[in-house]
This record gives structure tokens, C-alpha cells and sequence, in this order.
């Protein structure tokens, strides 16, 4: 079994992306981010777990989600610091970073008009 192997699970990640938003369907990424979160809770790999709760918090920062993303964010933060998961605590860190500036601003983080906010 992959899982096992590479602590990869092939249902999370297959679900957990971003190809559908970036095809123009908000919608349906959101959806299948929800159903990689449900497998990831049933997942004994914490790697998968942070993998779902990772992409489920970008897709809901790009929707504009702030504080979705920042709830995932924040439980990708406390997995990756109970397990020991380096990447992941970098990545949710960045993530949590992002929908506070969200919330701050109003505006996508990193954006040209989030930079100028930031700013004055």
C-alpha cells in the first residue's frame, strides 16, 4: 500500500489540489477538498492529514475564506508541531500568515493592493 510506503494516500491527494480552481470551478475544489479532510481524519498517516488541511486552507484563502483558512491553518500548525512535521509547520505557518493578512486587509495577502495596505 502507497500509505504505508511513502505515507502518501492517492484519495487524499487526488482530492486535496488545486487543478479544479485553476480550471475556473470554485466550487467543485472546495468539494473535493471537503472529501479529502474526511478521509484525512480517517487516516492514521499525520503527513496526509497536513497534506489535506494544507490545500483544503488555500483553497479557502483563494475563495476569500479568511477565517476557514485560518481555522485549517491552525490545525495544520498543531499536527505538524505534534508530530514533528517541519515542511508542514513552515507551510501552515505561511498559510496562517496569509488569512491574517486577509483579515487585515481585505484583500488577497501578497496581492499588489494587500502590498499597498500593508504599507501605509
Amino acid at each position: 500500500m502507497d500509505a504505508l510506503r511513502y505515507q502518501v494516500d492517492h484519495g487524499i491527494a487526488s482530492r486535496a489540489h488545486l487543478a479544479l480552481w485553476c480550471l475556473g470551478y470554485p466550487d467543485q475544489a472546495i468539494d473535493m477538498s471537503r472529501e479529502a479532510l474526511v478521509l484525512a481524519q480517517r487516516s492514521v498517516h499525520p503527513l496526509a492529514r497536513a497534506y489535506a488541511l494544507g490545500f483544503a486552507a488555500q483553497v479557502h484563502h483563494m475563495r476569500h475564506e479568511g477565517q476557514l483558512a485560518q481555522a485549517l491553518s491552525e490545525a495544520m500548525i498543531a499536527l505538524s508541531r505534534e508530530q514533528g512535521l517541519t515542511f508542514w509547520l513552515a507551510m501552515a505557518t505561511f498559510r496562517l500568515g496569509a488569512a491574517l493578512a486577509h483579515a487585515d486587509f481585505g484583500v488577497v495577502a501578497g496581492s499588489a493592493a494587500g502590498l499597498a495596505a500593508a504599507a501605509s
